[in-house]
Protein backbone atom coordinates (compact mmCIF):
# COMPACT_ATOMS: atom_id res chain seq x y z
CA UNK A 1 0.00 0.00 0.00
CA UNK A 2 1.19 3.52 -0.78
CA UNK A 3 2.40 5.43 2.24
CA UNK A 4 1.10 8.94 3.04
CA UNK A 5 3.04 11.85 1.58
CA UNK A 6 4.28 14.77 3.64
CA UNK A 7 1.50 16.92 2.14
CA UNK A 8 -1.15 14.33 3.06
CA UNK A 9 0.14 14.28 6.64
CA UNK A 10 0.21 18.09 6.80
CA UNK A 11 -3.38 18.35 5.54
CA UNK A 12 -4.58 15.65 7.94
CA UNK A 13 -2.98 17.34 10.93
CA UNK A 14 -4.52 20.66 9.91
CA UNK A 15 -7.97 19.10 9.51
CA UNK A 16 -7.66 17.37 12.89
CA UNK A 17 -6.78 20.65 14.61
CA UNK A 18 -9.85 22.19 13.02
CA UNK A 19 -12.00 19.28 14.25
CA UNK A 20 -10.75 19.56 17.80
CA UNK A 21 -11.26 23.33 17.87
CA UNK A 22 -15.03 22.79 17.56
CA UNK A 23 -15.26 21.71 21.20
CA UNK A 24 -16.49 18.54 22.86
CA UNK A 25 -18.32 15.94 20.82
CA UNK A 26 -22.05 15.75 21.44
CA UNK A 27 -22.86 12.24 20.24
CA UNK A 28 -21.80 9.64 17.64
CA UNK A 29 -23.82 11.33 14.88
CA UNK A 30 -22.09 14.62 15.63
CA UNK A 31 -18.77 12.78 15.38
CA UNK A 32 -19.64 11.24 12.01
CA UNK A 33 -20.87 14.57 10.61
CA UNK A 34 -17.64 16.29 11.64
CA UNK A 35 -15.63 13.50 9.99
CA UNK A 36 -17.67 13.90 6.79
CA UNK A 37 -17.05 17.65 6.75
CA UNK A 38 -13.28 17.22 7.17
CA UNK A 39 -12.45 14.06 5.20
CA UNK A 40 -15.37 13.41 2.85
CA UNK A 41 -13.63 11.83 -0.17
CA UNK A 42 -10.84 10.07 1.69
CA UNK A 43 -10.60 6.31 2.10
CA UNK A 44 -12.05 5.23 5.42
CA UNK A 45 -12.55 1.45 5.59
CA UNK A 46 -10.58 -0.94 3.36
CA UNK A 47 -11.39 -4.66 3.46
CA UNK A 48 -10.71 -7.77 1.40
CA UNK A 49 -13.27 -9.20 -1.00
CA UNK A 50 -12.25 -12.20 -3.10
CA UNK A 51 -8.62 -11.56 -2.03
CA UNK A 52 -8.77 -7.98 -3.38
CA UNK A 53 -8.67 -4.88 -1.18
CA UNK A 54 -11.90 -2.86 -1.56
CA UNK A 55 -12.11 0.74 -0.35
CA UNK A 56 -15.02 2.65 1.20
CA UNK A 57 -14.71 6.42 1.63
CA UNK A 58 -15.84 8.61 4.49
CA UNK A 59 -18.65 9.81 2.20
CA UNK A 60 -19.73 6.17 1.68
CA UNK A 61 -19.78 5.55 5.42
CA UNK A 62 -21.82 8.68 6.11
CA UNK A 63 -24.32 8.07 3.26
CA UNK A 64 -24.85 4.37 4.06
CA UNK A 65 -25.18 5.10 7.78
CA UNK A 66 -27.74 7.83 7.11
CA UNK A 67 -29.81 5.66 4.74
CA UNK A 68 -29.80 2.52 6.91
CA UNK A 69 -30.46 4.56 10.03
CA UNK A 70 -33.34 6.31 8.27
CA UNK A 71 -34.90 2.96 7.38
CA UNK A 72 -34.51 1.67 10.94
CA UNK A 73 -35.98 4.88 12.38
CA UNK A 74 -39.08 4.48 10.20
CA UNK A 75 -39.49 0.76 10.98
CA UNK A 76 -38.81 0.71 14.73
CA UNK A 77 -39.69 2.96 17.67
CA UNK A 78 -36.85 4.98 19.14
CA UNK A 79 -34.84 3.01 21.70
CA UNK A 80 -35.27 -0.39 20.04
CA UNK A 81 -32.48 -2.86 20.82
CA UNK A 82 -30.88 -4.25 17.64
CA UNK A 83 -28.17 -6.93 17.70
CA UNK A 84 -25.18 -7.21 15.33
CA UNK A 85 -23.49 -10.56 14.70
CA UNK A 86 -20.58 -11.05 12.31
CA UNK A 87 -16.89 -10.72 11.57
CA UNK A 88 -15.16 -7.33 11.36
CA UNK A 89 -16.33 -5.61 8.17
CA UNK A 90 -17.50 -2.36 6.61
CA UNK A 91 -21.11 -3.57 6.89
CA UNK A 92 -20.62 -4.22 10.63
CA UNK A 93 -19.37 -0.66 11.15
CA UNK A 94 -22.19 0.86 9.05
CA UNK A 95 -24.71 -1.18 11.07
CA UNK A 96 -23.24 0.04 14.35
CA UNK A 97 -23.41 3.71 13.40
CA UNK A 98 -26.86 3.37 11.78
CA UNK A 99 -28.43 1.77 14.84
CA UNK A 100 -26.84 4.11 17.40
CA UNK A 101 -27.29 7.32 15.39
CA UNK A 102 -30.95 6.59 14.58
CA UNK A 103 -31.85 6.74 18.27
CA UNK A 104 -31.75 2.97 18.80
CA UNK A 105 -29.40 0.79 20.85
CA UNK A 106 -26.71 -1.51 19.41
CA UNK A 107 -26.17 -4.94 20.98
CA UNK A 108 -22.86 -6.26 19.55
CA UNK A 109 -22.62 -10.04 19.86
CA UNK A 110 -19.53 -12.22 20.14
CA UNK A 111 -19.39 -14.47 17.07
CA UNK A 112 -17.29 -17.02 19.00
CA UNK A 113 -20.20 -17.92 21.26
CA UNK A 114 -22.52 -20.83 20.58
CA UNK A 115 -25.97 -20.43 19.02
CA UNK A 116 -27.76 -21.09 22.38
CA UNK A 117 -25.52 -18.49 24.08
CA UNK A 118 -26.23 -15.95 21.32
CA UNK A 119 -29.98 -16.58 21.62
CA UNK A 120 -29.83 -16.18 25.42
CA UNK A 121 -27.98 -12.84 25.15
CA UNK A 122 -30.54 -11.57 22.62
CA UNK A 123 -33.33 -12.40 25.07
CA UNK A 124 -31.39 -10.87 27.96
CA UNK A 125 -30.95 -7.62 26.01
CA UNK A 126 -34.57 -7.59 24.70
CA UNK A 127 -33.45 -7.44 21.06
CA UNK A 128 -36.11 -6.94 18.36
CA UNK A 129 -33.91 -7.44 15.27
CA UNK A 130 -30.55 -8.94 14.39
CA UNK A 131 -28.20 -7.71 11.65
CA UNK A 132 -25.77 -10.46 10.68
CA UNK A 133 -23.18 -11.58 8.15
CA UNK A 134 -23.86 -14.56 5.87
CA UNK A 135 -21.26 -16.61 7.76
CA UNK A 136 -23.40 -16.45 10.93
CA UNK A 137 -26.83 -16.65 9.31
CA UNK A 138 -27.65 -20.09 10.76
CA UNK A 139 -26.67 -18.92 14.25
CA UNK A 140 -28.78 -15.77 13.87
CA UNK A 141 -31.78 -17.80 12.68
CA UNK A 142 -31.74 -19.78 15.94
CA UNK A 143 -32.51 -16.60 17.89
CA UNK A 144 -35.98 -16.55 16.34
CA UNK A 145 -35.63 -12.82 15.65
CA UNK A 146 -36.30 -11.05 12.34
CA UNK A 147 -32.95 -10.61 10.62
CA UNK A 148 -31.20 -8.55 7.97
CA UNK A 149 -28.12 -10.04 6.31
CA UNK A 150 -24.99 -8.21 5.16
CA UNK A 151 -24.55 -10.39 2.07
CA UNK A 152 -26.56 -10.11 -1.17
CA UNK A 153 -26.90 -13.79 -2.12
CA UNK A 154 -28.70 -15.46 0.78
CA UNK A 155 -32.29 -14.88 -0.32
CA UNK A 156 -32.96 -12.85 2.84
CA UNK A 157 -33.63 -9.20 3.55
CA UNK A 158 -30.25 -7.47 3.18
CA UNK A 159 -28.43 -4.39 4.40
CA UNK A 160 -28.32 -3.16 0.79
CA UNK A 161 -32.13 -3.47 0.55
CA UNK A 162 -32.58 -1.45 3.73
CA UNK A 163 -30.09 1.20 2.58
CA UNK A 164 -31.90 1.59 -0.74
CA UNK A 165 -35.25 1.77 1.08
CA UNK A 166 -33.88 4.37 3.53
CA UNK A 167 -32.66 6.63 0.72
CA UNK A 168 -36.19 6.74 -0.74
CA UNK A 169 -37.81 7.70 2.57
CA UNK A 170 -38.16 11.23 3.94
CA UNK A 171 -35.57 11.96 6.61
CA UNK A 172 -36.67 10.73 10.01
CA UNK A 173 -36.28 13.08 12.95
CA UNK A 174 -34.00 10.58 14.68
CA UNK A 175 -30.42 11.67 14.09
CA UNK A 176 -30.22 13.82 17.20
CA UNK A 177 -29.50 11.49 20.13
CA UNK A 178 -28.80 13.11 23.49
CA UNK A 179 -25.44 12.58 25.20
CA UNK A 180 -27.00 10.47 27.95
CA UNK A 181 -29.02 8.30 25.54
CA UNK A 182 -27.92 4.67 25.44
CA UNK A 183 -25.89 3.91 22.31
CA UNK A 184 -24.90 0.31 22.99
CA UNK A 185 -25.24 -2.63 25.34
CA UNK A 186 -21.96 -4.52 25.29
CA UNK A 187 -21.72 -7.82 27.14
CA UNK A 188 -18.69 -8.52 29.29
CA UNK A 189 -16.59 -11.53 28.31
CA UNK A 190 -17.67 -13.62 31.28
CA UNK A 191 -14.17 -14.83 32.22
CA UNK A 192 -15.06 -14.75 35.93
CA UNK A 193 -18.85 -15.10 35.86
CA UNK A 194 -22.01 -14.56 33.87
CA UNK A 195 -22.04 -12.07 31.00
CA UNK A 196 -23.36 -8.65 32.07
CA UNK A 197 -24.85 -6.17 29.62
CA UNK A 198 -22.97 -2.88 30.03
CA UNK A 199 -24.96 0.18 28.92
CA UNK A 200 -22.73 2.72 27.16
CA UNK A 201 -24.13 6.14 26.29
CA UNK A 202 -23.15 8.48 23.48
CA UNK A 203 -21.31 10.59 26.07
CA UNK A 204 -19.38 7.53 27.31
CA UNK A 205 -18.19 6.54 23.82
CA UNK A 206 -17.37 10.04 22.60
CA UNK A 207 -15.48 10.83 25.82
CA UNK A 208 -13.26 7.83 25.09
CA UNK A 209 -12.83 9.03 21.48
CA UNK A 210 -11.69 12.43 22.69
CA UNK A 211 -9.41 10.85 25.27
CA UNK A 212 -7.61 8.94 22.51
CA UNK A 213 -7.19 11.94 20.21
CA UNK A 214 -6.10 14.26 23.05
CA UNK A 215 -3.56 11.76 24.37
CA UNK A 216 -1.97 10.38 21.19
CA UNK A 217 -0.50 11.95 18.07
CA UNK A 218 -2.57 11.37 14.89
CA UNK A 219 -1.94 8.16 12.96
CA UNK A 220 -2.81 7.74 9.30
CA UNK A 221 -3.49 4.01 8.92
CA UNK A 222 -4.31 1.06 11.18
CA UNK A 223 -5.05 -2.65 10.94
CA UNK A 224 -8.15 -3.79 12.82
CA UNK A 225 -7.37 -7.24 14.25
CA UNK A 226 -9.43 -7.74 17.42
CA UNK A 227 -13.22 -8.32 17.32
CA UNK A 228 -15.11 -5.02 16.97
CA UNK A 229 -17.95 -6.29 19.15
CA UNK A 230 -15.67 -5.78 22.16
CA UNK A 231 -15.27 -2.32 23.67
CA UNK A 232 -11.46 -2.50 23.38
CA UNK A 233 -11.28 -2.65 19.57
CA UNK A 234 -14.33 -0.44 19.12
CA UNK A 235 -13.10 2.27 21.49
CA UNK A 236 -9.34 2.07 20.90
CA UNK A 237 -9.24 1.55 17.12
CA UNK A 238 -12.46 2.07 15.21
CA UNK A 239 -14.28 5.09 16.64
CA UNK A 240 -11.39 7.47 17.43
CA UNK A 241 -9.59 6.79 14.16
CA UNK A 242 -12.67 7.23 12.00
CA UNK A 243 -13.00 10.61 13.70
CA UNK A 244 -9.45 11.63 12.75
CA UNK A 245 -9.58 10.51 9.12
CA UNK A 246 -7.35 7.46 9.57
CA UNK A 247 -7.51 4.67 6.98
CA UNK A 248 -8.73 1.46 8.67
CA UNK A 249 -7.74 -1.88 7.11
CA UNK A 250 -9.79 -4.89 8.20
CA UNK A 251 -7.76 -8.02 8.89
CA UNK A 252 -9.71 -10.84 7.23
CA UNK A 253 -8.27 -13.90 9.01
CA UNK A 254 -5.82 -14.40 11.85
CA UNK A 255 -3.74 -16.72 9.69
CA UNK A 256 -3.26 -13.80 7.27
CA UNK A 257 -2.21 -11.39 10.02
CA UNK A 258 1.49 -11.04 9.17
CA UNK A 259 0.80 -11.01 5.42
CA UNK A 260 -1.76 -8.22 5.87
CA UNK A 261 0.60 -6.23 8.10
CA UNK A 262 3.23 -6.38 5.37
CA UNK A 263 0.73 -5.44 2.62
CA UNK A 264 -1.03 -2.63 4.50
CA UNK A 265 1.96 -1.27 6.41
CA UNK A 266 -0.28 0.10 9.17
CA UNK A 267 0.96 2.76 11.53
CA UNK A 268 -1.16 1.50 14.45
CA UNK A 269 -2.68 -1.72 15.83
CA UNK A 270 -4.58 -2.44 19.03
CA UNK A 271 -3.47 -5.87 20.24
CA UNK A 272 -3.49 -8.15 23.26
CA UNK A 273 -0.27 -9.55 24.84
CA UNK A 274 -0.63 -12.84 22.95
CA UNK A 275 -0.22 -10.93 19.66
CA UNK A 276 2.80 -9.05 21.04
CA UNK A 277 4.43 -12.34 21.99
CA UNK A 278 3.66 -13.80 18.56
CA UNK A 279 5.27 -10.77 16.88
CA UNK A 280 8.39 -11.26 19.00
CA UNK A 281 8.54 -14.98 18.23
CA UNK A 282 7.95 -14.41 14.50
CA UNK A 283 10.92 -12.00 14.35
CA UNK A 284 13.12 -14.45 16.23
CA UNK A 285 11.98 -17.36 14.05
CA UNK A 286 12.70 -15.42 10.87
CA UNK A 287 16.19 -14.57 12.12
CA UNK A 288 16.86 -18.19 13.07
CA UNK A 289 15.59 -19.44 9.69
CA UNK A 290 18.02 -17.13 7.87
CA UNK A 291 20.97 -17.92 10.13
CA UNK A 292 21.19 -14.52 11.82
CA UNK A 293 19.68 -15.17 15.25
CA UNK A 294 22.97 -14.52 17.09
CA UNK A 295 23.46 -11.36 15.01
CA UNK A 296 19.96 -10.16 15.93
CA UNK A 297 20.61 -10.72 19.63
CA UNK A 298 23.85 -8.77 19.37
CA UNK A 299 22.06 -5.90 17.66
CA UNK A 300 19.35 -5.92 20.35
CA UNK A 301 22.02 -5.70 23.07
CA UNK A 302 23.75 -2.89 21.16
CA UNK A 303 20.47 -1.00 20.76
CA UNK A 304 19.72 -1.23 24.49
CA UNK A 305 23.21 0.01 25.36
CA UNK A 306 22.89 2.95 22.97
CA UNK A 307 19.41 3.86 24.25
CA UNK A 308 20.77 4.01 27.80
CA UNK A 309 23.21 6.67 26.51
CA UNK A 310 20.42 8.57 24.76
CA UNK A 311 21.41 7.40 21.26
CA UNK A 312 18.71 5.94 18.98
CA UNK A 313 20.00 3.92 16.00
CA UNK A 314 17.10 1.47 15.84
CA UNK A 315 16.00 2.44 12.32
CA UNK A 316 19.47 1.58 11.03
CA UNK A 317 20.09 -1.49 13.19
CA UNK A 318 16.80 -3.24 12.41
CA UNK A 319 16.13 -2.40 8.76
CA UNK A 320 15.94 -6.15 7.96
CA UNK A 321 13.31 -6.72 10.64
CA UNK A 322 11.26 -3.71 9.55
CA UNK A 323 11.01 -5.27 6.08
CA UNK A 324 8.80 -7.98 7.61
CA UNK A 325 6.24 -5.24 8.38
CA UNK A 326 6.36 -3.42 5.03
CA UNK A 327 8.36 -0.34 5.80
CA UNK A 328 8.07 0.52 9.51
CA UNK A 329 7.22 -0.89 12.92
CA UNK A 330 3.62 0.05 13.81
CA UNK A 331 2.46 1.54 17.09
CA UNK A 332 1.28 -1.32 19.28
CA UNK A 333 -1.44 -0.43 21.80
CA UNK A 334 -1.52 -3.41 24.14
CA UNK A 335 -4.22 -4.17 26.69
CA UNK A 336 -6.44 -6.89 28.11
CA UNK A 337 -3.78 -8.63 30.24
CA UNK A 338 -0.26 -8.06 31.63
CA UNK A 339 2.52 -7.88 29.06
CA UNK A 340 5.71 -9.84 29.75
CA UNK A 341 8.55 -7.40 30.53
CA UNK A 342 11.01 -9.23 28.27
CA UNK A 343 8.55 -8.93 25.37
CA UNK A 344 8.09 -5.21 26.02
CA UNK A 345 11.85 -4.71 26.30
CA UNK A 346 12.55 -6.66 23.08
CA UNK A 347 9.96 -4.74 21.04
CA UNK A 348 11.20 -1.43 22.44
CA UNK A 349 14.81 -2.29 21.59
CA UNK A 350 13.80 -2.92 17.97
CA UNK A 351 11.87 0.35 17.70
CA UNK A 352 8.20 -0.58 18.08
CA UNK A 353 6.35 2.35 19.70
CA UNK A 354 4.58 0.56 22.56
CA UNK A 355 1.50 1.79 24.44
CA UNK A 356 0.08 -0.09 27.43
CA UNK A 357 -3.42 0.57 28.63
CA UNK A 358 -5.87 -0.46 31.33
CA UNK A 359 -9.60 -0.42 30.89
CA UNK A 360 -12.89 -2.24 31.14
CA UNK A 361 -16.07 -2.47 29.13
CA UNK A 362 -17.74 -0.32 31.80
CA UNK A 363 -15.28 2.53 31.07
CA UNK A 364 -15.75 2.61 27.28
CA UNK A 365 -13.01 1.15 27.70
CA UNK A 366 -9.83 3.14 28.53
CA UNK A 367 -9.01 4.25 32.08
CA UNK A 368 -5.24 4.79 31.94
CA UNK A 369 -2.50 4.80 29.29
CA UNK A 370 1.25 4.25 29.56
CA UNK A 371 2.88 5.88 26.52
CA UNK A 372 6.37 4.58 27.31
CA UNK A 373 5.59 0.94 28.02
CA UNK A 374 8.77 -0.31 26.37
CA UNK A 375 10.82 1.32 29.10
CA UNK A 376 8.34 1.10 32.02
CA UNK A 377 6.11 -1.97 31.40
CA UNK A 378 5.04 -2.46 35.03
CA UNK A 379 2.70 0.56 35.09
CA UNK A 380 -0.53 0.87 33.10
CA UNK A 381 -0.08 4.63 33.00
CA UNK A 382 -1.88 7.78 34.03
CA UNK A 383 -5.63 8.48 33.93
CA UNK A 384 -7.22 9.36 30.60
CA UNK A 385 -8.78 12.79 29.99
CA UNK A 386 -12.19 13.22 31.68
CA UNK A 387 -11.33 10.29 33.99
CA UNK A 388 -10.55 10.12 37.72
CA UNK A 389 -8.93 7.18 39.49
CA UNK A 390 -8.68 6.61 43.23
CA UNK A 391 -7.65 3.70 45.44
CA UNK A 392 -10.37 2.68 47.89
CA UNK A 393 -9.31 1.59 51.39
CA UNK A 394 -5.58 1.23 50.66
CA UNK A 395 -3.49 -1.01 52.89
CA UNK A 396 -0.08 -0.17 54.36
CA UNK A 397 1.51 -0.64 50.91
CA UNK A 398 -1.06 1.61 49.23
CA UNK A 399 -2.90 -1.30 47.58
CA UNK A 400 -6.68 -1.16 47.44
CA UNK A 401 -9.57 -1.51 45.05
CA UNK A 402 -9.45 0.72 41.98
CA UNK A 403 -12.40 3.13 41.67
CA UNK A 404 -13.08 5.15 38.49
CA UNK A 405 -15.43 7.96 37.60
CA UNK A 406 -15.81 10.27 34.63
CA UNK A 407 -17.64 10.88 31.39
CA UNK A 408 -16.49 7.51 30.05
CA UNK A 409 -18.09 5.49 32.87
CA UNK A 410 -21.25 3.51 32.13
CA UNK A 411 -24.46 4.47 33.95
CA UNK A 412 -24.96 0.77 34.80
CA UNK A 413 -25.94 -2.68 33.61
CA UNK A 414 -29.04 -3.49 31.61
CA UNK A 415 -31.83 -4.88 33.81
CA UNK A 416 -29.38 -5.95 36.52
CA UNK A 417 -29.93 -3.90 39.69
CA UNK A 418 -27.98 -6.37 41.85
CA UNK A 419 -24.87 -5.92 39.69
CA UNK A 420 -25.40 -2.15 39.76
CA UNK A 421 -25.40 -2.12 43.56
CA UNK A 422 -22.16 -4.11 43.66
CA UNK A 423 -20.32 -2.14 40.97
CA UNK A 424 -21.36 1.50 41.42
CA UNK A 425 -20.92 3.53 44.60
CA UNK A 426 -21.58 7.27 45.04
CA UNK A 427 -20.81 8.06 41.39
CA UNK A 428 -17.74 5.79 41.26
CA UNK A 429 -17.38 2.56 39.30
CA UNK A 430 -15.98 -0.22 41.47
CA UNK A 431 -13.67 -2.03 39.04
CA UNK A 432 -13.04 -5.23 40.99
CA UNK A 433 -9.31 -4.75 40.41
CA UNK A 434 -6.70 -4.10 43.08
CA UNK A 435 -3.93 -1.61 42.46
CA UNK A 436 -1.86 1.27 43.76
CA UNK A 437 -0.86 4.72 42.54
CA UNK A 438 2.78 5.69 42.03
CA UNK A 439 4.43 8.97 42.98
CA UNK A 440 3.56 10.54 39.61
CA UNK A 441 -0.05 9.35 39.70
CA UNK A 442 0.54 6.32 37.49
CA UNK A 443 -1.51 3.18 38.19
CA UNK A 444 -0.12 -0.28 38.98
CA UNK A 445 -2.58 -3.19 38.83
CA UNK A 446 -1.85 -5.99 41.29
CA UNK A 447 -4.76 -8.36 40.71
CA UNK A 448 -8.45 -9.02 40.29
CA UNK A 449 -10.72 -9.08 43.35
CA UNK A 450 -12.58 -12.19 42.19
CA UNK A 451 -9.28 -14.03 41.79
CA UNK A 452 -7.89 -13.00 45.20
CA UNK A 453 -6.81 -15.95 47.36
CA UNK A 454 -7.02 -15.40 51.13
CA UNK A 455 -4.90 -17.87 53.10
CA UNK A 456 -5.96 -19.22 56.52
CA UNK A 457 -3.34 -16.95 58.13
CA UNK A 458 -5.03 -13.90 56.55
CA UNK A 459 -2.35 -13.33 53.91
CA UNK A 460 -3.58 -12.21 50.50
CA UNK A 461 -2.33 -13.81 47.29
CA UNK A 462 -2.86 -12.08 43.93
CA UNK A 463 -2.63 -14.86 41.31
CA UNK A 464 -1.77 -12.33 38.58
CA UNK A 465 1.31 -11.23 40.52
CA UNK A 466 2.61 -14.80 40.70
CA UNK A 467 1.76 -15.51 37.06
CA UNK A 468 3.72 -12.44 36.01
CA UNK A 469 6.58 -13.52 38.27
CA UNK A 470 6.88 -17.00 36.75
CA UNK A 471 6.34 -16.09 33.08
CA UNK A 472 8.86 -13.26 33.32
CA UNK A 473 11.46 -15.52 34.93
CA UNK A 474 11.14 -18.76 32.96
CA UNK A 475 11.50 -18.25 29.21
CA UNK A 476 9.87 -21.59 28.28
CA UNK A 477 6.50 -20.66 29.82
CA UNK A 478 3.93 -19.33 27.38
CA UNK A 479 1.04 -18.85 29.84
CA UNK A 480 0.56 -19.40 33.56
CA UNK A 481 -2.52 -19.60 35.79
CA UNK A 482 -2.33 -19.75 39.59
CA UNK A 483 -5.29 -20.93 41.65
CA UNK A 484 -6.15 -22.59 44.95
CA UNK A 485 -7.32 -26.21 45.12
CA UNK A 486 -7.86 -28.99 47.64
CA UNK A 487 -7.28 -31.69 45.03
CA UNK A 488 -3.51 -31.71 45.36
CA UNK A 489 -3.42 -31.60 49.17
CA UNK A 490 -2.50 -34.55 51.36
CA UNK A 491 -5.82 -34.63 53.23
CA UNK A 492 -8.12 -33.32 50.44
CA UNK A 493 -9.28 -30.59 52.82
CA UNK A 494 -6.49 -28.05 53.17
CA UNK A 495 -5.83 -26.00 50.03
CA UNK A 496 -2.66 -25.79 47.98
CA UNK A 497 -1.50 -23.20 45.45
CA UNK A 498 -1.36 -24.65 41.96
CA UNK A 499 0.68 -23.29 39.05
CA UNK A 500 -0.63 -24.51 35.69
CA UNK A 501 1.51 -23.60 32.69
CA UNK A 502 1.52 -24.01 28.94
CA UNK A 503 4.86 -24.07 27.17
CA UNK A 504 6.19 -22.49 24.01
CA UNK A 505 6.48 -24.55 20.84
CA UNK A 506 9.53 -26.77 20.93
CA UNK A 507 9.19 -27.86 24.55
CA UNK A 508 8.83 -31.63 24.86
CA UNK A 509 8.73 -34.33 27.49
CA UNK A 510 12.54 -34.49 27.64
CA UNK A 511 12.81 -30.82 28.54
CA UNK A 512 10.06 -30.89 31.17
CA UNK A 513 12.41 -31.76 34.02
CA UNK A 514 14.70 -28.83 33.21
CA UNK A 515 11.71 -26.47 33.00
CA UNK A 516 10.34 -27.81 36.27
CA UNK A 517 13.70 -27.19 37.94
CA UNK A 518 13.74 -23.61 36.59
CA UNK A 519 10.23 -23.03 37.96
CA UNK A 520 11.19 -24.48 41.35
CA UNK A 521 14.30 -22.25 41.52
CA UNK A 522 12.08 -19.26 40.74
CA UNK A 523 9.55 -20.48 43.31
CA UNK A 524 12.18 -20.51 46.07
CA UNK A 525 12.77 -16.79 45.51
CA UNK A 526 9.24 -16.10 46.82
CA UNK A 527 8.22 -15.68 50.47
CA UNK A 528 7.06 -19.00 51.90
CA UNK A 529 3.35 -18.15 51.90
CA UNK A 530 3.47 -17.23 48.18
CA UNK A 531 5.21 -20.39 46.99
CA UNK A 532 3.19 -22.80 44.84
CA UNK A 533 2.93 -26.41 46.00
CA UNK A 534 1.87 -28.09 42.75
CA UNK A 535 3.09 -27.54 39.17
CA UNK A 536 1.06 -28.81 36.24
CA UNK A 537 2.10 -28.75 32.56
CA UNK A 538 -0.29 -28.54 29.64
CA UNK A 539 0.75 -29.02 26.03
CA UNK A 540 -2.69 -27.88 24.88
CA UNK A 541 -3.40 -24.10 24.95
CA UNK A 542 -5.61 -22.77 27.71
CA UNK A 543 -9.20 -21.92 26.78
CA UNK A 544 -9.57 -18.25 25.82
CA UNK A 545 -12.25 -15.70 25.05
CA UNK A 546 -12.46 -14.13 21.59
CA UNK A 547 -10.20 -11.33 22.85
CA UNK A 548 -7.63 -13.97 23.88
CA UNK A 549 -8.12 -13.68 27.63
CA UNK A 550 -7.54 -16.95 29.48
CA UNK A 551 -10.75 -18.38 30.96
CA UNK A 552 -9.39 -19.08 34.42
CA UNK A 553 -12.33 -21.12 35.68
CA UNK A 554 -11.93 -23.60 32.81
CA UNK A 555 -8.25 -24.11 33.63
CA UNK A 556 -9.16 -24.88 37.23
CA UNK A 557 -12.03 -27.16 36.19
CA UNK A 558 -9.65 -29.11 33.94
CA UNK A 559 -7.23 -29.53 36.85
CA UNK A 560 -9.96 -30.53 39.32
CA UNK A 561 -11.37 -33.18 36.96
CA UNK A 562 -7.95 -34.63 36.06
CA UNK A 563 -7.56 -38.30 36.94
Amino acid sequence: MQQPSAEYIRQTDEKCRSLFSRGRLYDLWDMLCRTRDAFSDRDCIIEKSQKVWVSHTVRDLYADTHALGNALAHDFPRGTHIAILGENSYDWIVSFFAVACSGNVVVPLDKEQTAPEIAALCRKADCALILCSAAYLKTAQQTGLPLVVFSHDTGNDTIADRIEHGRALPDADAFHPLPDDAAAIIFTSGTTGANKGVVLTHKNLTANVEGVVRTNDPVYSLLSVLPINHAYELGSSILPHIYTGCVIYINDRLRNFFRNVCECQPEFMAIVPLFAENIRRMILHDAETHGRLDDLRCRVDESRALLRRGIDRRAELFAQERALFGYRFPYLACGGAPLKPETASFLDALGFPLLLGYGLTETSPIVTLNQNAGKYPASVGKPFPFTEVRIHAPDAEGVGEVYVRGDNVSPGYYNDPDADRKSFSDGWFVTGDYGRLGNAGELYITGRKKNLIILPNGKNIFPEELEYFFTSGVEAIRDAVVFESTRGSADDESAVLVLAVTLHDGADAQSLEMIREAIERRNRELPGYKQVQDIQFSFAPFARTSTKKIIRKKVKEQYESKI
